[in-house]
């Protein structure tokens, strides 16, 4: 099958045009899906910061009662 010079032209063109739209809709689907890997990582960092925060909050007062009775029974121990 013999192609004229330009309708090989065209089809050329068209491919171009076809790649360079392909390419541009996987560079918007791979920002769209990073932008939600990064937002759910921050999320995910956000929760795990608050915990640490509330284990914080919560623990010292424990650990240092601990503390306290632990002193507290080793000095009666002690005659």
């Amino acid at each position: 099958m013999k192609m004229s010079v330009v309708a090989m032209k065209c089809l050329q063109s068209r491919i171009e045009h076809i790649n360079e739209n392909m390419r541009n809709d996987v560079q918007t689907q791979v920002q769209e899906q990073l932008a939600q890997t990064l937002a759910s990582m921050e999320a995910s960092m956000q929760k795990q910061m608050e915990y640490s925060m509330q284990r914080q909050i919560y623990e010292v007062p424990v650990q240092h009662t601990t503390d306290r009775a632990n002193a507290s029974i080793l000095t009666s121990l002690i005659p």
